[in-house]
């Protein structure tokens, strides 16, 4: 959330990199990969699957972070 607006996915990361500060290599990298929206869109379905694959390795249940509370 940034300014009162809700960012997902491919969007998210974009907003992330330009906003990212510092100068990691984390950051770098995320600034390279992602400064550009279609980048951001190529890259995003790879880092889901990858990421969905290592949340169900672990055995850890989905985030519930959109719920009201």
């Amino acid at each position: 959330k940034y300014h009162g607006r809700l960012y997902q996915g491919a969007e998210a990361l974009y907003v992330m990199s330009r906003l990212g500060a510092g100068n990691s290599w984390a950051a770098r990298v995320s600034k390279l990969l992602f400064r550009y929206r279609f980048t951001a869109y190529l890259c995003y379905p790879f880092l889901r699957l990858t990421r969905n694959i290592l949340i169900r390795i672990k055995g850890v249940g989905p985030l519930k972070n959109l719920e009201e509370a």
